[in-house]
């Protein structure tokens, strides 16, 4: 939402939130604490409350994780945005799951690629690519994943098994290719 191209701001959103009567509510429940029970929640903010512990509050936005709580009045403007590019509705959840949120979110973007004349119109010639299947592995060692990272100043080599997925974990002298390939024969050779 703060690309130069997007016709909703940060300062806009934020505006909408302080002047919202039911964004002010919640940000009220979320500083000062959720009701123990659903049934003692106000009835406005009933469709947030499965939602409560991951909401919060942030230079005067609500935050679900990374994602913008959007006000009821800006998210036909908001869905019209995603859906700019007639992206279909997979490509609008994706896009919409970096940025925004608000409850129901996802019928939301549904109903709005369903009621799109160009994309019903050119949507069955949209090709289909088939599911990648993933590889059926069949004995220990078939496939490895590895990575180095670093914890508490040193560093590691972790190798794991796609089919047992059992990792080992080794801590590295040095960071030569050498010492790599080492740890990756112990393994496969042990």
């Amino acid at each position: 939402m703060s690309h130069k191209s997007c016709p909703i701001s940060i300062d806009l959103v934020k505006s909408i939130t302080a002047q919202d009567q039911t964004m002010s509510r919640l940000k009220d429940v979320i500083y000062r604490g959720w009701p123990t029970h659903a049934q003692q929640c106000p009835q406005e903010l009933q469709d947030y409350w499965n939602f409560r512990c991951s909401l919060v509050l942030e230079d005067g936005l609500i935050l679900k994780g990374d994602r913008i709580v959007i006000p009821k009045s800006l998210r036909d403007k908001v869905l019209a945005t995603i859906h700019s590019g007639h992206r279909g509705e997979t490509k609008c959840f994706l896009l919409s799951r970096q940025s925004v949120f608000w409850p129901g979110i996802t019928n939301d973007k549904k109903s709005i690629v369903k009621g799109c004349q160009a994309c019903n119109k050119y949507q069955s010639a949209q090709l289909k690519l088939p599911t990648m299947q993933p590889d059926l592995l069949t004995r220990l060692s078939e496939k490895l994943g590895s990575d180095i990272f670093e914890f508490n100043g040193s560093r590691y080599l972790i190798i794991v098994d796609y089919c047992s997925r059992f990792p080992v974990v080794r801590l590295l002298r040095d960071m030569t290719a050498t010492t790599n390939v080492a740890f990756h024969n112990f393994y496969l050779f042990r």
